[in-house]
């Protein structure tokens, strides 16, 4: 059952990965799009603030007045600069995880390959197997899998097995007929 779900959980790894970048690009597009609108705030302020200085220089509103509407659009311009710095840090925290995953396409994702205490396979299989149907003819074993979930190819497994001086062989027959040799191992005799 590992060398079936191997494959396919490689596979559906390196697609969550993808997902994953795909997810972040749009967090950092919506960002950039925020600060590009908060921006836009500023100038608005920007604006009134020259309407305002305006007034006073035309000596349509008193020096109190001015000195508290400026004071007021400051604080706000101050809380929109404050934003976008944020808005800028997680940006560059999220291109820096971009960068790794671009540098490492590994780093994120499990290799199944490198897998190999039998407890993490069983949950791996579990993961991706729903049952196996296994039926046995002589030295022949054929096992016909229901995935659970994910993107898979639904394939029938058919091995042959046998016992050679206390030596475990199994073999893989393949769909074009080619057999791989998937254990080779010694029995261990307690």
């Amino acid at each position: 059952m590992w060398e079936e779900v191997l494959p396919i959980a490689n596979f559906n790894s390196e697609i969550e990965l993808t997902d994953k970048i795909r997810e972040i690009k749009q967090e950092i597009d919506g960002k950039q799009k925020e600060i590009i609108q908060i921006e836009s705030l500023i100038e608005d302020i920007k604006q009134k603030q020259e309407k305002i200085l305006d007034l006073y220089l035309n000596n349509r509103i008193d020096k109190s007045i001015l000195d508290k509407r400026l004071q007021d659009n400051d604080r706000e311009k101050d809380t929109h600069i404050k934003n976008i710095k944020r808005l800028n840090a997680e940006i560059n925290e999220m291109q820096s995880i971009l960068t790794d995953y671009s540098n490492h396409p590994l780093n994120d994702h499990i290799n199944f390959d490198e897998v190999t205490e039998f407890k993490n396979k069983v949950e791996i299989v579990n993961k991706y197997i729903k049952k196996a149907v296994i039926t046995k003819e002589d030295d022949y074993i054929r096992i016909e899998f229901e995935y659970t979930n994910g993107i898979v190819i639904p394939q029938l497994g058919i091995y042959r097995y046998k016992n050679l001086g206390g030596w475990k062989h199994i073999w893989r027959i393949n769909q074009d007929e080619t057999i791989d040799l998937i254990l080779n191992e010694k029995k261990i005799e307690l």
